[in-house]
């Protein structure tokens, strides 16, 4: 899985012309990595066929991290199937529509938030296929310093402070709450610039129904409530 950080995801739309697939698909990948495609592996799926265009999902990664992931397996005498932008893994393990079982017709559009120790992510997936992602102001182990930082004391009692306490008023006397508000109040900007930008680009799809949490990060006591609260979008921990 890699990094959402140092990969590109993105759905795009592909006009039908008598060339090759994979020869446009190739001149659209240059308007939308800001890399040369001479730096990158990329790959592309077909998630709609339109009758005067195609919807197609693309991948990218720059090629010297996905060296390193190669070299290392291939020294650990390991053989390497495939590698995945961590947003399309995340829709996977989060998601029922994702699952082989799931039957039904996929209309659902999600905001996935994934919080972890050293970074954090949004991605909006809609429909069964990820439309973006991009990064969060925010990250589990930011939090924990701040805590310990105002408070004076170790990382291990202010990592369980932010689990405990988190955004609850009435624990610590919302001495946490207050030490962490700030950068909650950042994340939730950027959430809704977010939001703001897939209904702009995205509104033949229709809202956002559901966001949810995963990492760490998100097990903040209320955070889930605060960002549901301030977006206005039903917010739950994901499964």
């Amino acid at each position: 899985c890699l990094p959402e950080t140092k990969t590109f995801v993105k759905l795009i739309e592909v006009e039908k012309t008598p060339d090759e697939l994979a020869e446009r698909i190739e001149a659209e990948i240059e308007k939308y990595v800001p890399m040369p495609i001479e730096e990158i592996y990329y790959d592309w799926q077909v998630i709609s066929d339109l009758p005067d265009k195609q919807l197609v999902l693309i991948g990218a990664a720059p090629k010297n991290i996905v060296n390193q992931y190669t070299s290392l397996l291939s020294e650990a005498k390991l053989s390497l199937i495939a590698l995945e932008i961590e947003p399309i893994a995340i829709a996977r393990g989060l998601l029922k529509e994702e699952s082989y079982r799931f039957k039904e017709e996929k209309n659902n559009n999600y905001g996935i938030i994934d919080i972890g120790a050293r970074r954090a992510s949004m991605s909006v997936y809609s429909k069964n296929t990820v439309l973006f992602s991009l990064s969060m102001p925010i990250s589990g182990e930011k939090i924990t310093e701040d805590i310990a930082g105002v408070l004076d004391i170790e990382i291990e009692p202010a990592e369980k402070a932010k689990i405990i306490c988190g955004l609850d008023d009435n624990k610590a006397k919302g001495v946490i709450k207050k030490i962490i508000s700030g950068m909650i109040a950042e994340l939730i900007e950027k959430i809704k610039e977010a939001v703001e930008f897939y209904n702009t680009h995205f509104p033949d799809r229709g809202p956002i129904n559901k966001i949810f949490l995963c990492g760490g990060g998100a097990n903040i006591k209320n955070i889930d409530k605060l960002i549901g609260a301030a977006v206005g979008i039903d917010t739950n921990m994901g499964d």
